[in-house]
């Protein structure tokens, strides 16, 4: 009995969030094509809706003050999951032969017409036009899905009557859920990094580190220090900001430094202590993997008024160094 109870219970619950307009949340988003409006993920799972960002870029190039302080733009779209959304169900005309027809063959005709949604006056409003859209909202399982679907009911906005020649209502998208789209859509790149010194070995080896010398790291150009992302997606709007303060580096049998973006090197130079990036090997190696992580602290806010703070986002790469050894050898000074 009590296993019965709980799957009725479960089935009522079911049976609820459907007739309330409830749906799975889409498994993931396809790349945009161009176009808008709300359209199948394609995978059976949701919806999805085209929303379009900016993404502006500011290099981390390493140096004591800062880095050369350079800005990228860029422009796109892609498909972010909406948190509601409208679906044609049909025009006046049909709606009203639907509704008649249902009321024609229930049981209890009068209490299908009193708890009608929409109601039957309003369907009959309509009833003779041809063109014209009835348009009901479907919200995903979660809780800001559950949450506006209530709304929507407790200011009998289930449906909306869409005439002839006009837009369908504009899907809602979380802020939040967009802000995280945004961020995937922006693509912020690895680290990329130089280092100094790359010598050329005697076996022919180009580019090697060598033992027990600090090797100067620093950010490339087209390291990011600061993205600022901006999208839009039907009514919402967002801002993104990413900013990291700079690299990590790790490497098997190395000690390592790094509290910047480093600093590149120059002719003159001192090659101890002058950098805040680092990296010592302590044995010669064919190639050590180098590991160069940077980590952005993400922040957004939205054009309604809220605003907070992502899970920080880990960029990462791996370049192999050969490490050499550089030995000398001390010869006796002759003696008379």
């Amino acid at each position: 009995m009590l296993r019965g109870g709980v799957w009725r219970a479960g089935l009522v619950v079911l049976l609820i969030a459907g007739s309330l307009g409830l749906a799975p949340r889409a498994a993931g988003a396809g790349n945009w094509s161009g176009g808008g409006g709300v359209q199948s993920d394609g995978s059976g799972g949701g919806q999805v809706v085209a929303f379009s960002f900016e993404v502006t870029t500011t290099s981390a190039s390493g140096g004591s003050d800062g880095g050369t302080t350079t800005s990228s733009s860029s422009s796109g779209g892609a498909y972010v999951q909406p948190t509601c959304w409208y679906e044609s169900r049909g025009t006046g005309a049909q709606m009203n032969a639907e509704k008649q027809r249902e009321i024609a063959s229930s049981p209890r005709p009068f209490l299908l017409a009193s708890f009608s949604s929409p109601s039957v006056k309003a369907i009959s409003a309509h009833a003779d036009d041809g063109g014209g859209q009835w348009h009901r909202v479907i919200c995903d399982v979660t809780q800001e899905g559950r949450k506006m679907m209530m709304g929507k009911i407790s200011s009998d906005k289930l449906w909306e009557w869409v005439p002839e020649g006009r837009a369908a209502p504009e899907p809602v998208v979380d802020p939040v859920t967009l802000a995280r789209a945004a961020v995937e859509a922006a693509a912020i790149p690895a680290p990329s990094v130089e280092t100094n010194p790359r010598i050329t070995t005697d076996d022919g080896v180009e580019g090697a580190a060598v033992v027990g010398v600090d090797t100067w790291v620093w950010a490339a150009s087209d390291t990011p220090s600061h993205v600022e992302v901006r999208a839009t997606a039907g009514s919402t709007s967002v801002s993104v900001s990413a900013d990291a303060g700079g690299l990590s580096l790790s490497a098997p049998g190395a000690r390592t430094r790094c509290t910047g973006w480093g600093i590149p090197w120059q002719e003159g130079a001192s090659r101890e202590g002058d950098s805040d990036c680092v990296v010592v090997f302590t044995r010669s190696a064919a190639r050590v993997p180098l590991t160069v992580s940077a980590t952005y602290d993400i922040t957004w806010t939205s054009t309604n008024g809220t605003g907070g703070t992502l899970e920080a986002l880990t960029t990462t790469t791996t370049i192999d160094l050969p490490v050499a050894e550089i030995q000398t050898i001390n010869k006796p000074t002759p003696t008379h």
